[in-house]
């Protein structure tokens, strides 16, 4: 089971049929909410109900609950497929836009910059 955003994308990328990735990479950008019962949900079954993975459900959870964090994963797992650079805007943005809320701006910035960090450990490992 995935224990932080690279092996959970890692995870996406061997399990998802290529027509399911053609149907997200042809959502527009501001259509990115209707995932929620689809790939959302589906990050959330692997990312938190059936992750197996103390470590996965504890990296995971740093993200605020089931719900606002898939929708962050999801648009990260969208941006990914699209090949757009991962920047601190794009993630700040997305977990602003999902109301996940952190004791300071500095921890949201911190745990932006850990997915960042995570994500381009998928890059040179991927």
């Amino acid at each position: 089971m995935p224990k932080n955003v690279a092996e959970l994308f890692r995870y996406l990328d061997a399990t998802l049929e290529e027509t399911v990735k053609g149907e997200l990479l042809s959502l527009p950008e501001d259509t990115l909410y209707e995932m929620h019962f689809g790939l959302n949900a589906f990050i959330r079954s692997v990312a938190f109900y059936k992750n197996e993975s103390e470590t996965g459900k504890a990296y995971f959870s740093n993200l605020g609950d089931p719900d606002s964090a898939s929708g962050v994963l999801g648009e990260m797992y969208w941006a990914h497929l699209h090949r757009r650079p991962m920047t601190q805007e794009f993630v700040t943005n997305s977990v602003d836009r999902h109301w996940i809320f952190f004791m300071s701006d500095a921890e949201r910035d911190l745990t932006c910059l850990e997915l960042i960090n995570d994500y381009k450990d998928l890059s040179i490992h991927g």
